[in-house]
Parts: C-alpha cells; sequence; structure tokens
C-alpha cells in the first residue's frame, strides 16, 4: 500500500469517516469483524483452531455471533455445513438485521437465509425472506444437494433497488424495488444463529436425538458500506461503480435466467409477495 493512501486511510478512521471493506475479506480469526454475544459463552458457540465458528442446540441452549458494525449496502458471503441427521424444529441461519433485541413484530428491516431443519438433510428447506415497514415476503426452496456434506457457501446482496440470494455464487432469488411496495434500506448487522422454532415448524426439536450443529467459516464482507453513525447516512451508501465488481451491480440477464430455472425446477413454496406481518 503505498504511504499516501495508508495515510489518508488513518485519517479517515481518526476522523470517524464511515469506509467500505473494498476487498473480500476472508477472516480466519473470526475477531475484526465479528464477535460472539454475551450470552453466548458456553459449549453451544466455539471458534474452532481453524477459525471455523462451531453453533450448537441443545436443550434450552442456542448459538449465534455476530458482526460488530452496521452496514448500508454490500455483499455479505460465508461458507456453512448444515446439521446432519434430525434437526426437525431447528433453523440454522445467516441474516441482517437492522437493530437490537427485536420481536419479530417490531418494524425493522431484515433480509435472511434461514434453513428449516427436517428429519434428515434431504428434508431440510431453504426459507428465503426479507422485512421491511412491517411486511415479509418470504420463497421456500428445496435444495439441489446434501447441504450436510460439505460446506457451501451462501450468499446475500443488499443493495438500494434490488436483493440477490446466492448458493455457491449462483442466484436462487432476486427480488426488486417496486414502486408503492416496501423495500428494506436501514442499516444492518450480519448475524448467525441456530434457534428452536418448534412453536411454528411442523416438525419438533428432540433433544434426545442429541445436539445439533451447524458450522460457519470464510466470513467475506465485499464492498460492504460500514456504518459508523446510524442517525448519517454514509457517504458510500449509493456508490454504483461497475469497476467494483459485484458490489451494487445490476444482476446480469444471465444471473435473472438462473434465478427463474432455480425457481422452476425447486421452488417449495411461496406465500404471494408482501404479507403483513402477524
Amino acid at each position: 500500500m503505498p504511504a499516501r493512501t495508508a495515510l489518508l486511510l488513518v485519517a479517515l478512521v481518526l476522523a470517524g469517516v464511515p469506509w467500505c471493506v473494498s476487498r473480500p475479506h476472508y477472516d480466519p480469526s473470526f475477531g475484526i469483524h465479528f464477535r460472539l454475544p454475551s450470552f453466548c459463552n458456553g459449549t453451544e458457540c466455539k471458534v474452532l483452531p481453524d477459525g471455523t465458528v462451531q453453533l450448537t442446540a441443545a436443550k434450552n441452549k442456542m448459538g449465534a455471533f455476530e458482526s460488530k458494525s452496521y452496514f448500508q449496502y454490500g455483499v455479505f458471503e460465508v461458507n456453512m455445513k448444515l446439521p446432519s441427521g434430525y434437526s426437525g424444529g431447528l433453523i440454522p441461519c445467516i441474516y441482517l438485521i437492522s437493530g437490537e433485541n427485536l420481536d419479530y413484530r417490531d418494524v425493522h428491516d431484515e433480509m435472511d437465509f434461514e434453513f428449516l431443519g427436517g428429519s434428515d438433510p434431504s428434508s431440510i428447506r431453504v426459507h428465503t425472506n426479507v422485512i421491511a415497514g412491517g411486511y415479509t415476503n418470504v420463497e421456500q426452496y428445496k435444495f439441489a444437494f446434501d447441504p450436510s456434506a460439505a460446506f457451501h457457501t451462501y450468499t446475500m446482496v443488499y443493495a438500494p433497488n434490488w436483493l440477490v440470494w446466492k448458493i455457491d455464487g449462483r442466484p436462487i432469488r432476486i427480488t426488486w424495488r417496486e414502486s408503492g411496495k416496501p423495500f428494506p434500506s436501514l442499516p444492518m448487522k450480519i448475524m448467525g444463529s441456530i434457534w428452536d422454532a418448534s412453536f411454528w415448524l411442523p416438525l419438533k426439536s428432540d433433544y434426545s436425538k442429541g445436539n445439533v450443529t451447524v458450522k460457519f467459516r470464510r466470513f467475506n464482507l465485499r464492498e460492504a458500506c460500514r456504518v459508523e453513525n446510524l442517525k448519517v447516512e454514509p457517504a458510500c451508501a449509493f456508490r454504483n461503480d461497475a469497476r467494483t465488481g459485484a458490489w451494487l451491480t445490476r444482476p446480469t440477464r444471465n444471473d435473472i435466467a438462473r434465478a427463474k430455472r432455480h425457481r422452476t425446477l425447486y421452488l417449495f413454496k411461496e406465500y404471494g409477495g408482501w404479507q403483513k406481518v402477524v
């Protein structure tokens, strides 16, 4: 890095100016951009020697992690290995969320990759969800592979006018901003967790079958626009420079075609567009 650039970056940090992570950042030590929350200090949350984060669901215990900062738009990516065996009633997930300690019904912004547990890995469902202005828009998909056999890459693209969910680099869903309809716009932090949703999933958790674990690694914040002050919109929030690659670049025709094909082959359930959160 040239000396002038280094001095400029130091000056920006000291001045409290928001910054964008301009290159893919793989954090093997986990601690640069992420942390375990204070409630998660037992066997349910572990950072393994190779940097993999292992979250476990046991009776009355759930694992989670979170980013240290909020971000206004960007590309958020992680490798996940989902539970093997019975995971009924449980939801491993990676998601973006705009607030702290929220009830689901509180007005907030959210973008989710949730994985609805099943009797075995073949019955795990991909639950993609976006929440904005008190409304939710959900689509569920079947997996094209065994998500517990190996790590796979899950990507969320959060842009002012579109959202993209990807698995292993291939778009599976694209949602566009439409006039008069809700759409997320708030700074959000990144969270990962595994939680018990037996109260609404058809299968119920059964801890007599053993604890259930999910693993995360390679936490990638690509051109993620960090927000230092939640009351002030960062200058980088509306950058739209194609030279940066994936960040805020409009989905291509090929992306759109791939998402439509995935929908045709693997859509499991849809809820009819935007619905009031109840």
